[in-house]
């Protein structure tokens, strides 16, 4: 049940070669190994067995097989190669990546470090070697241990019959002090009316959750999690599907090169997989346990969900395991990745991560470039931004042509804990519970859980982990909406859509904000302009796929939106004739008509509404028949009503 890699063991005998540099162990220790050679990228931070080597581009595999290097045991291939996939995987250099195993006996008179830096200098001589990486570590995003489901006062829900849906505020936040006291109505992701009225998900469309193996028999995720048929009706131990992983029923384990996703393994691991993926996809409508957010209707319908392993009882999340990973989820089928991790060094820049992140950018990038779906030319890569309450995003979800996510709580106010500035580019719910305790988690995010976290299978975490897969979920229903109605984007499009998709709380970042039962306060002018775009919306993303500008609306107030720009320069000339409303869960007070180039709308709650604003060009009537008129044209509107509306609401 092992990856299958490509191994070459040298055909000769190992022999000591004359390096360009003399140096002895002590000197090893005080040299920065990038300042040796301009091929070796970072410095060794973990033990490892092995070096990572990119070969110059054309460096045929016979001549890696017979390199004569001190010190090297064995070569091996770090990605199988997909048939099909030769000219992508060339293109994104994941070809020309080796581990170079280090012979143990090494070990026995030098640390692992000190084995891998003196391999790494022979090796940084040869002219066939482009790049050395020494491998490093991920950790992943949560915040807190997971809280065990309790029970408490909340209005209930009747979208799904979902029983702990009602407990999921993030999606709909009506402000009720049974969440925290100071939770905010609309402080959510907006998606009950997307639900019933436009989707709810495709099973078409896949996301790898790259995190802690998955509990694939889970209850509420068995229906929705993505199946290799080909091996799960195989022969156990044989590559059926020829795809280089064996028995990969329901993705991978990278962690152990095994086909065996684990979810729960002594005290390390936390159901972190599993809860990720139950935001993005717990099956809805199935009368048990919680919702996701593309989820499906009930109907066999929701998108699905690829564990790719990463970390297993606290182990993992180093380079190599991350791109294979990433490799994987690209080459099986996912169009959106969804990671819910970081690397612990902070870089300075793009340029410095780039530099340094080696066969991890390669695979991302490779990933970036895998066209999956009818939708888009390419896979969604989101981040969690991180949880140290820094003033910039971790990397990767740092580097500019990725989605990092920072996290808000039930008051739609910046996290405690979440990272904020440079990097970071949209918010989400991650949940917080100001008076933390295990008997008052309600503020925090409930999705499913293992059971030996808790035997009912749900409970409550909090991080920047909880944000990311509410945008990745929210990527997957945009992708399962655009597909039913037949649209296509590039990727940077899309991203564009998902990242204009929000409503801005920059006005509520003022004062203080009282933390963890007073433990701590936070001045909340920090968090302007620095949060990224705002808290993400899912019925604008909806409408901008439909091509339906949407606009904010103030709860309780009647109000005049200037609609000229969507009727041209010359509305003037225009006869308005009806506004008709196509959907609403906006109560409004009064029915919404135009007068003299506006649209007045008076919402009775928070939701969405769709309109359908009638015009006549070319006369007072719409023409026909024995009638000499005009044209009737018509603009479809989308309003999304808000308890607070920022001063730069508007059209979006």
């Amino acid at each position: 049940m092992r990856f299958l890699r490509y191994i070459f063991i040298l055909s000769a005998v190992i022999a000591s070669v004359s390096c360009s540099k003399d140096f002895t162990g002590k000197e090893f220790y005080r040299t920065d190994f990038t300042e040796v050679s301009a091929k070796i990228i970072n410095n060794p931070t973990v033990d490892s067995p092995f070096v990572l080597v990119k070969m110059e581009e054309g460096t045929d595999s016979q001549i890696i097989e017979s390199l004569q290097i001190a010190g090297i045991d064995s070569v091996a291939r770090v990605f199988a190669s997909t048939p099909g996939k030769e000219e992508l995987e060339k293109k994104f250099g994941l070809d020309r990546w080796y581990e170079f195993y280090i012979d143990p006996s090494l070990t026995q008179t030098k640390s692992p470090k000190e084995g891998l830096g003196e391999v790494a200098l022979s090796l940084a001589d040869l002219k066939e070697v482009s790049l050395i990486q020494f491998p490093a570590k991920a950790d992943n995003q949560a915040e807190k241990e997971a809280v065990p489901f309790r029970y408490y006062i909340r209005s209930s829900s009747n979208v799904f019959n979902d029983p702990y849906l009602s407990y999921q505020w993030n999606y709909l936040n009506l402000g009720e002090s049974s969440i925290e006291p100071a939770a905010q109505a609309g402080a959510d992701i907006n998606v009950y009316d997307v639900w019933a009225e436009l989707s709810a998900g495709d099973p078409s469309i896949v996301v790898a959750v790259l995190d802690e193996g998955v509990m694939y028999n889970h209850p509420d995720l068995a229906s929705n999690m993505w199946t290799n048929n080909a091996e799960l009706t195989g022969t156990p131990g044989v590559d059926d599907d020829g795809n280089g992983f064996i028995d990969d029923f329901y993705g991978y384990n990278f962690v152990l090169d095994d086909g065996q996703i684990s979810w729960y393994r002594s005290d390390n691991d936390k159901g972190h997989g599993t809860h990720c993926a139950g935001i993005i996809a717990a099956v809805n409508n199935n009368g048990i346990g919680v919702s996701g957010i593309a989820g499906g209707s009930g109907a066999n319908d929701g998108c699905r969900i690829m564990s790719c392993q990463v970390f297993d009882n606290g182990e993992g999340g180093l380079s190599t395991q991350t791109a294979r990973a990433f490799k994987y989820a690209a080459d099986n089928g996912a169009s959106v990745a969804s990671c819910s991790w970081g690397v612990t060094l902070e870089y300075q820049s793009d340029n410095a991560y780039r530099a340094d992140a080696g066969i991890e950018y390669d695979a991302i990038s490779y990933f970036e470039g895998s066209a999956n779906n009818s939708v888009l030319n390419g896979g969604i890569v989101i981040f969690a931004s991180g949880n140290s309450a820094l003033s910039f995003s971790s990397y990767p979800g740092a580097y500019h042509d990725l989605i990092s996510v920072t996290a808000v709580g039930s008051d739609g106010l910046p996290t405690y804990y979440t990272n904020y500035g440079p990097g970071c580019n949209i918010a989400a719910p991650g949940g917080e519970s100001i008076i933390f305790s295990k008997e008052n988690p309600s503020g925090q995010i409930l999705s499913t859980l293992p059971p030996e976290i808790d035997p009912r299978g749900y409970g409550y975490m909090q991080g920047t982990s909880m944000a990311c897969p509410h945008v990745s979920g929210i990527a997957a229903l945009g992708l399962s909406y655009a597909k039913k109605l037949g649209k296509s984007y590039s990727l940077n499009q899309y991203k564009d859509m998902i990242l204009t998709s929000v409503t801005n709380f920059d006005d509520k970042l003022h004062g203080d904000k009282v933390t963890k039962g007073s433990q701590s306060i936070i001045h909340l002018n920090y968090y302007k302009n620095r949060m990224g775009t705002g808290l993400i919306d899912t019925w604008q993303l909806m409408m901008k796929i439909e091509g339906t500008p949407s606009v904010i609306a103030q709860v309780g107030s009647r109000q005049a939106i200037d609609i000229s720009d969507y009727f041209g320069e010359g509305f003037e000339n225009l006869t308005f004739l009806s506004v008709h409303v196509d959907s609403s869960s906006l109560d409004f007070a009064e029915a919404p008509f135009t007068d003299n180039g506006k649209l007045f709308v008076h919402p009775g709650k928070i939701g969405s509404a769709r309109l359908t604003i009638s015009a006549v060009a070319g006369g007072s009537v719409v023409g026909g028949g024995d009638v000499r008129g005009g044209k009737e044209i018509k603009q479809v509107v989308s309003i999304v009503a808000k308890r607070n509306v920022s001063s730069n609401g508007g059209w979006f």
